[in-house]
């Protein structure tokens, strides 16, 4: 179970309702995904501390996992097809809340990503491009909880 298992669940829902996906909305389905699913559950469960192998990075537009950033940055602002695009029963609670953020203006997820202290805290270290660290599972759980 990882960060990959939960974007291809991602991936299987966008396409069994019909919806396309961009990289940069993947990114923040995925986090919001996890913020959601750590605020339903009351904290930081089993499920997400297996599912969090790869970080979020807080980067200019947000938060964004960077190994399936570069995995699908070459579709740019395009729609991705995915490779792996598996449904997972342990992710079927976030199903509504994944057809919800495929639905809304990317940038006001973006948006959204950066009112959350996690982002604004460290956010003129971002912009102007210095190391901050990533984005802890207790960071997203108090932006989720706040």
């Amino acid at each position: 179970m990882t960060m990959q298992a939960l974007a291809g669940h991602i991936f299987a829902v966008a396409n069994e309702t019909g919806r396309s996906i961009t990289n940069l909305q993947l990114q923040k389905i995925l986090f919001f995904s996890l913020g959601l699913h750590l605020r339903l559950r009351g904290g930081i469960d089993q499920l997400a501390q297996e599912i969090y192998n790869l970080p979020f990075s807080k980067w200019r537009y947000g938060p964004v996992v960077e190994d399936l950033y570069f995995t699908y940055n070459g579709y740019g602002s395009q729609p991705i097809i995915p490779q792996v695009a598996n449904r997972d029963p342990r992710f079927e609670h976030l199903d509504t809340a994944i057809i919800n953020l495929l639905d809304r203006d990317v940038f006001k997820l973006v948006s959204f990503s950066h009112q959350m202290s996690a982002w604004d805290d460290f956010k003129d270290d971002i912009l102007e491009g210095r190391h901050v660290d990533p984005y802890t599972l207790d960071e997203i759980f108090t932006d989720f909880t706040e």
